[in-house]
């Protein structure tokens, strides 16, 4: 009953010690506890044996304690279930004469991750859309300006030409559309100038020397085109134009000098200007902008400018009936 007594106070003891072991963050080595004497053995049935403890005195480095299993009951439990039911169980106890601190829970190592292989595609450009097609505006009515200069001359049948001359001319129009986009007819009223002259030589009838001769006419007239224009594409960039103009005479004035001396200086407004000519015009013209575009343009007379004009020089009548030829190039402004 004392030996039983003495090895209950030691398992408590070491119970003690292991629970203050896990209960503390550090654990400080305790002092070695003051040696106990040895109990006397205790007799065990021959089939079972029991285990006695090891002096405390011999152990330099204190043993660590094992906690029993939370689910397992411990030794002492153990021992007194099986006294109670009858049965000699034979009871192994551990001693231990200090703790030794408790490892303190050591981090993981962080394994880096490693760097996977990157496949990288072949370039593969974008692909582009096909551009929209261009819708183009229809055609409306223009209002606009223009102005041309360019070379004129008076063709006749009974005597020579007079090709050296000299044209400009300024109006303004209006273009109203026949078609959405390629048709459209244009009026338009404009002043025209005309200077031409022609110079020879020629033998007098009396001396029979040769003579310096000049003639000249300055025309101002009114005229007002009536054409139908055709563009060459839907954007109306380019475009062609034909048609007539009517000519209406302001002012014509002869004059014709020999070796620099006036012969002549006649008003022929009143008595031999026809009371308007026709010209048959045809051209073609680019728009540059929506406001700005350039033109060109060629007259064609199809009626002569005079009627009944007759030239006395020297006993000599002539016979003058013209047609006026111009080419003129020009800009316009659309308003």
């Amino acid at each position: 009953m004392k030996n039983k007594f003495i090895l209950a106070i030691s398992s408590l003891f070491c119970l003690a010690t292991f629970a203050v072991a896990q209960d503390a963050p550090q654990v400080v080595p305790a002092a070695e506890p003051a040696p106990v004497a040895a109990p006397a053995p205790v007799e065990a049935p021959a089939e079972q044996s029991v285990a006695a403890p090891a002096p405390a005195a011999e152990q330099t480095d204190p043993a660590p304690v094992v906690a029993p299993a939370p689910n397992e009951p411990t030794n002492a439990s153990a021992a007194n279930q099986t006294a109670q039911n009858g049965e000699s169980v034979p009871v192994i106890f551990y001693y231990a004469n200090s703790t030794e601190p408790q490892q303190q829970n050591q981090p993981q190592p962080v394994v880096a991750p490693q760097p996977q292989p990157v496949t990288v595609a072949p370039y593969q450009p974008a692909p582009v859309p096909a551009p929209a097609p261009k819708l183009h505006p229809k055609q409306t009515i223009h209002y606009g300006v223009q102005a041309s200069i360019g070379t004129s001359e008076f063709e006749g049948e009974d005597n020579d030409d007079l090709d050296e001359g000299l044209t400009w001319n300024a109006g303004a129009f209006v273009t109203m559309p026949i078609s959405d986009y390629i048709f459209s007819f244009e009026l338009g009223s404009q002043f025209i100038y005309r200077k031409e002259s022609n110079s020879f030589t020629q033998s007098n009838r009396t001396t029979y020397e040769r003579e310096a001769r000049k003639d000249k006419i300055v025309a101002y007239s009114l005229g007002f085109p009536l054409q139908m224009n055709i563009n060459a594409t839907r954007s109306g960039v380019v475009n062609f134009f034909i048609g007539a103009e009517i000519e209406v005479p302001l002012y014509n004035n002869l004059q014709i000098s020999i070796n620099g001396n006036k012969r002549v200086d006649q008003d022929l407004h009143e008595d031999h200007c026809a009371p308007m000519s026709w010209d048959f015009i045809m051209g073609m013209g680019i728009n540059a902008t929506s406001h700005f575009g350039i033109y060109t343009r060629v007259n064609l007379g199809i009626s002569d400018i005079y009627d009944d004009l007759y030239i006395r020089d020297d006993g000599k009548d002539e016979y003058w009936s013209f047609r006026a030829v111009d080419l003129s190039i020009g800009l316009r402004l659309f308003l």
